[in-house]
C-alpha cells in the first residue's frame, strides 16, 4: 500500500472537469460552493462524502438521469451514495436555478433589458450557461450583458467562454474586458 498526500486545487479540478466533459451543473456548482469539492468529515454519520473522485462518479449518474434538463427523481439516491445526503440536497437546489435563468437567445435579443439576478447561486449558474454558449458569432450582444454582471461574475463567465474557445481572445471587446479585469483573472 502506498500513501500519498495530495493538495486539492479547485481551479485545477475545474479545468480538468471542463476538459473531460464533466456536466456543467457540477462545474458551476463547484465554482459556487468550492468547499463541496471535498467534504470528508470523520465524525459524519453519512458514509459517502464529496471528493473529486465521487463528483466524477456523480457525473456518470447525472449523464444518465438528465432528460431535457429534468433530473430523474431517483438521481437523489445515487448521488447521495456518491457525495453524501447534504451535498446532494444543496446540489439539487442549485440545479433548480437553471429553470429560472434567461435563455441565451433572450439575452442576445435584449442584452440591456434582461434583469441581473442578485443571488450568487443563480449568478454562478447563469455565468456558466452564458460562458458555454458564447461564440464569435454572438459575443457582441452577449458582451453587453456580461459587462452588466458583477465584476467577479464577469470573470467567471469569461473563464468559461475562453476555456471553451480560445479564439475569443482575438475579439477586441473580449480583450478590452480582460484588460479591465486583469487584476481578478
Amino acid at each position: 500500500m502506498t500513501h500519498l498526500q495530495l493538495r486539492l486545487d479547485v481551479p485545477e479540478w475545474i479545468q480538468w472537469a471542463l476538459d473531460n466533459g464533466i456536466n456543467h451543473r457540477i462545474t458551476d456548482y463547484i465554482q459556487f460552493r468550492n468547499d463541496h469539492l471535498y467534504q470528508f468529515d470523520p465524525n459524519s454519520l453519512d458514509m459517502a462524502y464529496a471528493s473529486p473522485r465521487t463528483w466524477h462518479a456523480n457525473d456518470d449518474l447525472l449523464q444518465k438521469a438528465c432528460d431535457n434538463n429534468v433530473l430523474d427523481p431517483d438521481f437523489f439516491i445515487g448521488s447521495a451514495g456518491n457525495v453524501g445526503h447534504g451535498v446532494t440536497r444543496e446540489f439539487l437546489a442549485f440545479c433548480a436555478y437553471y429553470g429560472s435563468l434567461p435563455t441565451v437567445a433572450s439575452i442576445i435579443a435584449n442584452p440591456t433589458g434582461i434583469d441581473i439576478p442578485g443571488e450568487p447561486g443563480v449568478l454562478f449558474a447563469l455565468s456558466g450557461s452564458i460562458g458555454r454558449a458564447t461564440t464569435k458569432d454572438n459575443i457582441g450582444e452577449l458582451m453587453k450583458f456580461i459587462q452588466r454582471l458583477p465584476m467577479e461574475f464577469q470573470v467567471v463567465t469569461m473563464r468559461y467562454a475562453i476555456k471553451k474557445d480560445r479564439s475569443l481572445l482575438a475579439v477586441p471587446a473580449v480583450a478590452n474586458l480582460l484588460l479591465k479585469l486583469k487584476s481578478l483573472f
